[in-house]
């Protein structure tokens, strides 16, 4: 069986910033910052991971996880090495290091601890701790762990729009660091992609709503254009799919009124998907508390640009706890397919963008 470690006694270590390094050709970020280009050469990344010792990991859709270091400190990571692959090739969309470094990888319909207990930079260690998760339109995706010590886990819906006959379909689901006790924790979330805790331990999820032009269950009603969304997650709350959206739930008819609206509407199918928390002194002071979401766009040909950027959420608390008003700016525009976000121990954000195969980094050099 498998037993969490201890945790980790370390100072966690981040790449150092480069000198002077060149902007990345077509992506723009507010003044003051500086986006380029950190690593390159991946195959459709989707996760991202850092582990104390600096380490990048990166998942790619097709059943692989990468490793990238900075070996010579200049700030730009070596090429990627492969830390594991899947067999199956299944679907690979979160990644979280745990406190005992281990890595926990969300493989279609499974959870999977990986430890390279030789140290050769190679996974030798494999556990898969739950199984059987449903899937099918979507699956498991993002990872976290939560300061209760518990596995947070987001879970999509078999469907587009539909009635599940799962409860772990559409739903976060917390567990044990082993896998046991496995639980629905909040339901109501068509595709919760990613999952962050703040500083105050409150669990937030980004979720993605139905496709319009997608069937739906007899009984159901289509929206034509809900929001995608950034959700403050409450045990036991449901979080409106498949009967109710956005904050019209507030005041539509019928039993909408019971279920918690999102924080923040984002645009309509755009893909809301990696989400990071901002709680480093690295970025100027007002980020600090905010949000980064990235948005991987429309596949449909008439919405190319919808998405395809990373934008800042700015929440303040509102009347009561979990009560929250937001804004959604735009952060970072020019990214192909930008699926994944994640900061490192330096404060710096790093941007996966599944269509180039490139890894970004955001620094802040200044006014």
């Amino acid at each position: 069986g498998f037993l969490p470690g201890p945790p980790l006694d370390v100072e966690p270590q981040a790449p150092p910033i480069p000198p002077d390094p060149a902007p990345a050709a077509g992506i723009s970020v507010p003044p003051g910052f500086l986006a380029y280009e950190f690593a390159a050469g991946l195959n459709l990344p989707t996760a991202l991971a850092f582990d104390p010792l600096g380490r990048l990991f990166v998942a790619e859709l097709r059943g692989r996880v990468k490793v990238i270091e900075d070996c010579d400190g200049d700030g730009f990571g070596e090429r990627p090495r492969s830390f594991w692959r899947d067999p199956g090739k299944r679907f690979i969309l979160g990644l979280a290091v745990a406190p005992d470094g281990s890595l926990y990888v969300s493989v279609k319909g499974d959870v999977v601890v990986l430890r390279d207990s030789d140290g050769d930079g190679r996974a030798d260690e494999e556990h898969a701790i739950i199984t059987g998760l449903p899937n099918l339109v979507h699956q498991n995706n993002g990872l976290a762990f939560g300061p209760d010590g518990k596995l947070y886990i987001t879970n999509g819906s078999t469907c587009n729009h539909c009635w599940e006959e799962d409860e772990r379909s559409a739903a976060i689901l917390r567990a044990d660091l082993d896998g046991d006790n496995l639980e629905v924790y909040a339901r109501g979330l068509r595709n919760p992609f990613d999952l962050a805790f703040d500083s105050e331990g409150g669990l937030w999820a980004t979720a993605n709503e139905h496709d319009f032009f997608e069937p739906a269950e007899e009984g159901l009603t289509l929206l034509r254009d809900p929001p995608e969304e950034l959700n403050y997650i409450v045990e036991g709350a449901h979080y409106g799919w498949p009967e109710c959206a956005g904050h019209d739930m507030e005041t539509a008819p019928g039993g909408c009124q019971d279920n918690t609206p999102p924080v923040a509407e984002m645009e309509s199918h755009s893909s809301s998907d990696g989400l990071a928390y901002y709680d480093a002194g690295h970025f100027p002071a007002e980020y600090r508390g905010d949000f980064f979401v990235a948005q991987y766009g429309s596949d449909k040909r008439s919405q190319t640009q919808t998405g395809r950027k990373v934008v800042r959420v700015q929440v303040t608390p509102g009347a009561g706890p979990g009560f929250y008003t937001a804004t959604v700016t735009d952060f970072a525009t020019g990214f192909r397919r930008p699926l994944n976000v994640t900061v490192d121990a330096l404060g710096t954000l790093y941007v996966a963008d599944f269509e180039s195969g490139k890894i970004y980094r955001i620094v802040w050099v200044g006014p």
